[in-house]
């Protein structure tokens, strides 16, 4: 599991530029509103997502304030049926917690068996 350290040492590793302001879990980009955040344009929501058979696995990532169709979303990635991956399989695929959704957690995947779109 990469932990927030193995995180951070990536991040430097490849000489990216980031800030780390630490918050705690939030379910919801309302909840994450009522905090004191800095740079709230930036903001980036995290879905992890399955097909109705879980068979496939998705790791989305969009602008904080945006909808997201998962009907039109099915159509752009050639998917069954989509929906929120249940608490139990993100622990499973990725070893995260509702609500600390990644894009870094695709690391977690050591299974391969997921799909990551950013």
């Amino acid at each position: 599991m990469l932990e927030k350290k193995g995180t951070y040492a990536l991040l430097d590793k490849y000489n990216f530029i980031y800030e780390v302001y630490d918050h705690p879990a939030v379910n919801s980009i309302e909840e994450l509103d009522t905090l004191n955040i800095p740079y709230k344009k930036q903001i980036a929501k995290n879905l992890f997502l399955s097909d109705d058979r879980k068979n496939d696995y998705f790791l989305v990532t969009v602008p904080g304030h945006k909808t997201v169709n998962l009907k039109i979303l099915r159509a752009k990635i050639n998917s069954r049926r989509l929906c929120l991956a249940s608490e139990q399989e993100l622990w499973k695929m990725l070893l995260l917690k509702r609500g600390c959704v990644t894009p870094v957690g695709i690391l977690n995947n050591t299974r391969k068996n997921g799909r990551g779109r950013i």
